[in-house]
């Protein structure tokens, strides 16, 4: 219907971070306490890869989000 097509392109426009919060870090170990995991190698160490504000920024500039997070 033309109304819903109008509310879709609105909610388009909105951040998602600024309604559910930025994605915590997923604990393997929480999840599935039955298994051992094991140490992983500094290629799977994703820890210290977060996007700068800018980055963060220039991303939702990019999508045509209203407010920014990073700001």
């Amino acid at each position: 219907s033309p109304n819903l097509r109008q509310a879709l392109e609105q909610q388009a426009q909105y951040n998602p971070d600024l309604i559910f919060g930025p994605i915590p870090q997923l604990d393997m170990g929480e999840m599935f306490p039955q298994r051992k995991f094991r140490p992983r190698s500094s290629s799977a160490n994703w820890e210290g890869h977060a996007l700068s504000k800018e980055e963060q920024v220039k991303y939702n500039e990019k999508m045509g989000y209203m407010g920014n997070i990073a700001e």
